[in-house]
């Protein structure tokens, strides 16, 4: 996990992502454009802080997903069905309740054994399942 300073005139952020692709991600979808970002160097979390780094992240894996799925219906043309909105809720409601709550591993296990679909692609499996494990690794 690296920690970022993300700034433009005097708003000033700071942040934590695995990669500068996800700081610039966030970024654009949460603030804009026109932002500059810069890794800085930190100290080893304490555990109460890290801790809030998975939470943090875990936040963030499940806005990426939400991002991904507004994505796929723009580039489709239509929004989801009722139906495709039913059965991803379903099947993402125990990686939706345990991302907030900085439960990664078992996020993870829960990816890896979910089946994909036209939605949850599995294209969409192995980025989630990379992220995750770049997190848990770093």
């Amino acid at each position: 996990m690296k920690t970022f300073k993300i700034f433009k005139g005097s708003e000033i952020y700071q942040k934590s992502f695995v990669t500068f692709t996800e700081v610039e991600q966030w970024t654009i979808y949460n603030l804009g454009v026109g932002y500059t970002i810069e890794e800085i160097q930190t100290q080893p979390l304490p555990e109460n802080l890290k801790l809030q780094a998975r939470q943090d992240f875990g936040k963030q894996l499940l806005n990426e997903y939400l991002m991904d799925n507004d994505a796929l219906a723009k580039e489709r043309g239509y929004p989801f069905t009722v139906e495709e909105t039913a059965q991803q809720a379903q099947k993402f409601q125990l990686v939706m309740g345990v991302l907030p709550l900085g439960s990664l591993k078992q996020c993870l296990d829960i990816i890896t054994v979910t089946e994909t679909d036209a939605i949850f692609t599995q294209e969409r499996k192995d980025k989630y399942i990379l992220e995750l494990n770049n997190f848990l690794n770093s």
